[in-house]
């Protein structure tokens, strides 16, 4: 996982294998490789349930910490 912080956000959680052993991973916090696993092998109507998840996260986040893209 070099690169990205373990931020635990959305607690939409994967097993991800980091050296020997297996971790739970939230989507956000998987590498890029894995993330484009995870959406190949599932349906269009489980990719937008995922993608609807993680807006509510964003949004949440958004809310919280008074955050607005300008």
């Amino acid at each position: 996982m070099a690169g990205k912080q373990k931020r635990n956000l959305s607690g939409i959680y994967f097993r991800e294998k980091v050296g020997k052993t297996f971790d739970n991973i939230c989507f956000e916090d998987l590498p890029k490789k894995s993330q484009e696993e995870i959406l190949e092998k599932n349906t269009k109507e489980w990719c937008e349930k995922l993608c609807l998840a993680l807006g509510e996260t964003i949004n949440e986040l958004g809310t919280t910490l008074d955050l607005v893209k300008e």
